[in-house]
């Protein structure tokens, strides 16, 4: 089978005797040291997550983890195999050593590596497994595979950003499918004209201010480092002293899913501004012009 790509430039090929834990599927993580964002992750994000295109999956755990002694990661191991191999990066060259606890009761040591590397450990058992840091650099875990017979290779993901869409002009409904990730995405306005289009840049800032004038093309392209459906309404007409709302729903989830919750957006816009008001906590995808 092949381990899902995520956004990373890595992924796995894995044996029917191995299985993958990222390694941002931990059970806790505490640093020795309390970090200043150890409470309230910014974006999001999972304490000590680490994003690099160069992981497996684009995900790990780091900010500081392994170079004070006493940070603690915790697993639930469920798999079968007599082993675990981490893999790991650790770039300031010097090395770390980490207290195997539970599963298995031993101290290793995670050596400099500027690209991805492996440390097999034999496993003892399934259940919590423990690593303690007793210092040295820090380390950048991706994560480990259980295995029995290291039936598994990292190998180059490609990933494709551009999605299969599908445009239905008189419900006013686009949906869009990305190949790497299992749901669909949609989204329905209420207003018209508009044009459906793709942004094919990396970045929106100063793209689309250099293709202002471009009313007419479908697809923008820029560097094709990125793609962005865009729904571009206009012109967007505003009498003085006067207001205007546009309402837009986005849904996410199985194609029959996103396509009866398109369906359903199907009321006055004026029904979703006062949806939104009411339940905004509850029905984070709903959004409007005025209450977004």
């Amino acid at each position: 089978m092949e381990y899902p790509e995520g956004y990373g430039e890595r992924k796995l090929k894995l044996g029917s005797g191995s299985q993958w834990h990222n390694a941002m599927d931990y059970r806790s993580l505490t640093f020795a040291r309390k970090r200043y964002d150890s409470d309230l992750v910014y974006d999001g994000w999972l304490r000590g997550e680490v994003r690099q295109s160069a992981l497996i999956n684009g995900r790990g755990v780091g900010k500081g983890f392994g170079a004070q002694a006493g940070d603690k990661l915790e697993y639930d191991v469920k798999a079968s195999g007599d082993k675990i191999v981490f893999i790991y990066m650790l770039k300031n060259g010097k090395a770390s050593a980490v207290q195997l606890s539970g599963a298995i009761n031993q101290t290793i040591t995670f050596t400099p590596s500027d690209t991805l590397a492996r440390l097999e450990v034999p496993l003892a058992a399934n259940g919590r497994l423990t690593l303690t840091t007793l210092g040295g650099g820090e380390i950048l875990l991706n994560g480990f595979v259980v295995t029995t017979d290291n039936a598994f290779t990292i190998v180059p993901a490609s990933i494709n950003k551009t999605p299969v869409t599908e445009e239905n002009l008189s419900a006013r409904t686009l949906l869009l499918k990305y190949a790497d990730v299992p749901q669909y995405y949609g989204i329905s306005w209420d207003k018209e004209p508009f044009k459906i289009r793709s942004i094919r840049n990396d970045e929106l800032d100063i793209f689309l201010r250099n293709e202002t004038h471009n009313h007419v093309a479908k697809v923008l392209n820029g560097n094709m480092k990125g793609d962005f459906a865009n729904l571009f309404i206009r012109p967007l007409e505003l009498a003085p002293n006067s207001e205007a709302t546009y309402t837009a729903i986005l849904s996410s989830g199985s194609r029959d899913a996103v396509l009866a919750a398109l369906k359903k957006a199907r009321l006055p816009g004026q029904y979703y501004v006062i949806r939104w008001k009411a339940s905004c906590r509850k029905a984070r995808n709903i959004c409007s012009a005025s209450s977004c």
